[in-house]
Parts: structure tokens; C-alpha cells; sequence
């Protein structure tokens, strides 16, 4: 989760001695988790805001999204594009539809094993009713800043665009998603990366104060869910036989949902259960151990039996 504008302008207000701080750099993390939604941008903004009255600093967005609002990406680019703080994208999980056009929008991407970017699974909550002038918009907006990262336009355009094919990447009629070795090898991302720290050596950024900036203080965990089921779920969480509802996500529709870490503590296997509404459909994840700050995302299919799930520590 992100705090509030205020929290996070309060957050960024640096007294004069930690700004001035001799030869210190600082790198701002921002943690891009969750869907891009209003939020994130109101983040985005204040933290390049206090990044460019630091001469030296620079911002790192820290990606493992499925997306979200691609207005609100946009509107990021373009704060992104006229900052004068070197940006750079760290890709530690999923950079899918509106959070792969912010990856694309840095100086350079960073990619650790098992990552991923572009279309996801090429769908997207009503992605098929995409109209014309939308839909040319992002292919213009995706191949613009596929080239700024030294590419073919064509590869960031086939991530929104079925009908761009490129031999040997991608077929028509399929979205393009690339994993981690694909994108270093297509020249898309700078290289691979262990974490943070392996992204700042190769960036050869030394003595440097890195600052999370719109974490709250909360270690629970987060259940992000898109349902690509024809019926509406309820989302559970089963722990030692105890039953813990989440809440419900209607069909084609997204829903995040954080769990109290004083409800899952730190240790306890955990599993989450989705349950067709009007219906005796259910999937459940496999056995998952909590840890602070755990992530899952979960994505529910047509075909039940074919849903797919992924976590990590933020």
C-alpha cells in the first residue's frame, strides 16, 4: 500500500543536514506493487519532486505488478520523461500492460531471474472492446519507448498490438510478453540482477543512502486477484483449518486485499481458496510460508484447473 500525498510529501521533506550530506548519493525505492492506480502516481511525483533538489540522487521503481489503469501510467510517463533524475527499473517480478509501459519509460531496466514483461497473459479487463484510436495511442506510446530503450519500436508495440508480428519473437494475434534472458537478449533490459544492491554496482553508484519512500509499516500480507472467470469468486484464505474471508471479485475485474500480519503470523502455511459464486467450482493455491511483506498474486482462469499463482517478499 501507499500512503496519502500528505504522509508521502511529509515523508520526502528532508532536513537541510540529510540532503547536504557529504558525498552521499541517495536512491529513492519506490515500491511499484499492486495495480497503478491514482496513488501510485501521486507517489511518483512528489518522490521525483524531492529527488531533483538533491543533486546526485536518483529514483529506482521496483516492479512486481500486474498492471492496472493505463491512464494513470501515462500519466506517470510523463512525469518521468520530463524529470531530470536519473530513473531506473528494477523488474523483481511481473512488469505486465500498464506497469511494462513504466518499465519501458526509465533510463534503463533491470531484470532479475524469473521476471517478466509486456502483455502478461494479453488479456486485461475488457483489453477485446479496445477502441481504435485507444488502441493506436498505447502502440504509439509502447513503440516510442521500446526505441528510447534502444530497441525495434516494434517489440514495445507488439505488447498492446496482436497484429505486429515479429519473426522469431512473436506471431500475430498473440501480445508479446517476454521473460528475464529474452529481454537481455532482445537488448530491452540493461542486463540481469540479483537485487537492489547488484543493480547499483553495475550502475557503479557507490556510498549511496537508499530511502523506501511510500512503504507503510505493516508486514502483513498482500492478496492481489484478477478473475478471468465467467462467474464472480469469493476469495478466502484457509490457515490450520480456519477459514478467513476476503472478499469477492466480479467477473473480468481485479481486487487487492491485505491480511493483518497479527492474523497470519510470520511462519504459518497458508493457502488461498477461490470459490465460484452460484456455483460448486473452486481452486486453491498450493501451501504457501508467510513471511514478512509476502505477495501473492493470483490469477483466476476461465477453466479453473488452469489458474496460475505467483509470490514474493516486497
Amino acid at each position: 500500500m501507499v500512503r496519502s500525498v500528505t504522509a508521502v510529501l511529509a515523508a520526502l521533506a528532508l532536513p537541510p543536514v540529510a540532503a547536504t550530506h557529504a558525498q552521499e548519493r541517495t536512491v529513492y525505492l519506490i515500491r511499484v506493487a499492486g495495480s497503478v492506480e491514482v496513488d501510485l502516481s501521486d507517489l511518483v511525483g512528489a518522490t521525483l519532486q524531492a529527488a531533483e533538489r538533491e543533486p546526485g540522487s536518483l529514483v529506482v521503481l521496483d516492479i512486481g505488478s500486474s498492471g492496472g489503469r493505463m491512464d494513470i501510467a501515462q500519466l506517470i510517463v510523463d512525469d518521468l520523461q520530463r524529470t531530470s533524475v536519473p530513473v531506473y527499473a528494477l523488474v523483481s517480478g511481473r512488469a505486465w500492460q500498464a506497469a511494462a509501459l513504466l518499465a519501458l519509460a526509465t533510463d534503463s531496466i533491470f531484470v532479475v531471474a524469473d521476471a517478466s514483461i509486456g502483455a502478461g497473459d494479453g488479456r486485461g479487463p475488457g483489453r477485446s472492446r479496445m477502441p481504435g484510436a485507444v488502441l493506436d495511442a498505447l502502440r504509439r506510446d509502447f513503440g516510442t519507448l521500446a526505441a528510447r530503450q534502444g530497441v525495434d519500436p516494434e517489440i514495445g508495440e507488439a505488447m498492446v498490438d496482436e497484429a505486429v508480428e515479429i519473426p522469431g519473437v512473436v506471431r500475430r494475434n498473440q501480445l508479446l510478453t517476454l521473460g528475464a534472458s529474452e529481454a537481455v537478449e532482445l537488448g530491452l533490459a540493461a542486463g540481469h540482477v540479483v537485487d537492489l544492491d547488484d543493480m547499483l554496482t553495475m550502475l557503479e553508484v557507490v556510498d549511496a543512502s537508499v530511502q523506501v519512500v511510500g512503504e507503510t509499516q505493516s508486514k502483513g500480507v498482500t492478496v492481489e486477484v484478477v478473475n478471468y472467470n465467467l462467474s464472480t469468486v469469493r476469495v478466502l484464505v484457509i490457515r490450520a483449518g480456519a477459514r478467513y474471508r476476503l472478499g469477492m471479485v466480479a467477473t473480468n475485474g481485479s481486487s487487492t486485499f491485505k491480511i493483518a500480519e497479527s492474523l497470519l503470523p510470520d511462519g504459518a502455511r497458508i493457502q488461498v481458496v477461490a470459490e465460484v459464486i452460484g456455483g460448486s467450482g473452486r481452486v486453491a493455491t498450493d501451501e504457501i510460508r508467510v513471511q514478512p511483506g509476502l505477495v501473492i498474486q493470483w490469477t483466476i482462469e476461465t477453466r479453473l484447473s488452469q489458474s496460475n499463482f505467483f509470490y514474493f517478499v516486497r
